[in-house]
């Protein structure tokens, strides 16, 4: 049995014990067959699981979206996708108790590890994870090639995915007994119009950091994951063609996105930089139209400075203020430090 779990998986040093297992195919049938019984023996439970206020953290690569994200998942109202999502993304619920079943006969561990992409955040399996292959559906997403704008505005409309995004939701709520939800993705970006339109009382964190630091930090960060993704064929095929995960080329694909190749070809790091612009225009343009959106901007360098200053407006925004919320803070502002600046050559 633990041949089986781990046969789409080659152990990576700076990558968790079952992140590529997404390409695993018993798995996925596990997944399949587990979304029958689920919805049918849990469906009165799902109904009453209203989605309050759920609360997305937004802004370009490598501003701070990660760390912002555990330390609000740290507060034990807040359910999110985690890292297991990529995994089982039909049975919330099933899954996760077969799974910590895994934990406990040692066929998955729980180990903390530091990423190879984000080394300040110790992750493990069940950490959040922006789980943007949920997205495919659309077709506004990384997996088709054939978008040329991943945009989503008030607009757009698919009842089956909204159907199926509301119930994973529910699902993960049920399972980490929490009231509220969280989801970090820099893409959602590109999606706040819409999401706004799915959950008219959604609360989103748009979080900034000082451009060239966030752009030479993408760069840095795209070549290390490749330089080790590549180091193995097999590595290789998971992560590119199972997972879609190529950091060095440009992801994000809005209107302009020509602009962003032609530069990309002649350095990536110029790539880099016109889609932080882009991302950062997106997000102007969703919330310039339509005032009852609820966004927060906060910068990254404001978060390390002075950081219960700031957590304590993030607090009252997502009206998660109190002792957990207080104590969470504390914990925090010791482990938050300013970053030495990133040097150019």
């Amino acid at each position: 049995m633990k041949q089986i779990l781990r046969l789409s998986e080659k152990e990576l040093p700076g990558v968790i014990h079952g992140y590529s297992l997404g390409g695993n195919a018993f798995l996925h049938l596990l997944d399949y067959l587990y979304q029958f019984p689920e919805s049918i023996l849990l469906s009165p439970w799902f109904t009453r699981i209203q989605i309050d206020r759920p609360i997305f953290i937004i802004g370009p690569y490598r501003s701070g979206t990660t760390i912002l994200a555990e330390i609000i998942a740290s507060h034990p109202s807040v359910g999110f996708f985690s890292y297991l999502t990529n995994v089982f993304n039909h049975s919330p619920v099933l899954s996760y108790l077969t799974t910590r079943l895994f934990f406990k006969i040692g066929l998955l561990d729980l180990e903390l590890i530091s990423p190879i992409h984000n080394p300040a955040v110790p992750t493990n399996l069940l950490s959040p994870f922006e789980c943007e292959s949920l997205w495919m559906p659309t077709r506004k997403s990384l997996w088709d090639d054939t978008c040329t704008d991943m945009r989503l505005d008030a607009g757009f409309s698919d009842p089956k995915f909204e159907r199926n995004l509301r119930r994973l939701i529910q699902g993960h709520l049920i399972v980490l007994k929490a009231t509220r939800f969280l989801n970090k993705n820099p893409i959602n970006s590109l999606r706040i119009a819409y999401l706004h339109k799915l959950f008219p009382g959604a609360r989103f964190i748009h979080i900034t950091r000082d451009p060239l630091e966030t752009i030479i930090s993408h760069y840095r960060t795209a070549g290390r994951v490749e330089a080790a993704f590549n180091a193995d064929p097999k590595i290789q095929r998971i992560f590119r063609e199972n997972l879609h995960i190529d950091m060095l080329s440009q992801r994000i694909r809005v209107n302009g996105s020509d602009r962003t190749q032609c530069l990309n070809r002649e350095h990536p790091l110029l790539g880099i930089a016109n889609q932080w612009v882009e991302m950062l225009q997106a997000i102007r343009e969703s919330i310039a139209p339509d005032p009852s959106i609820a966004l927060l901007d906060i910068r990254y360098e404001e978060l390390v400075d002075q950081p219960e200053v700031t957590l304590d407006q993030i607090w009252e925004f997502n009206d998660l203020t109190g002792k957990m919320a207080t104590r969470i803070s504390a914990k925090y502002s010791k482990r938050l430090n300013r970053r030495t600046a990133v040097g150019l050559t």
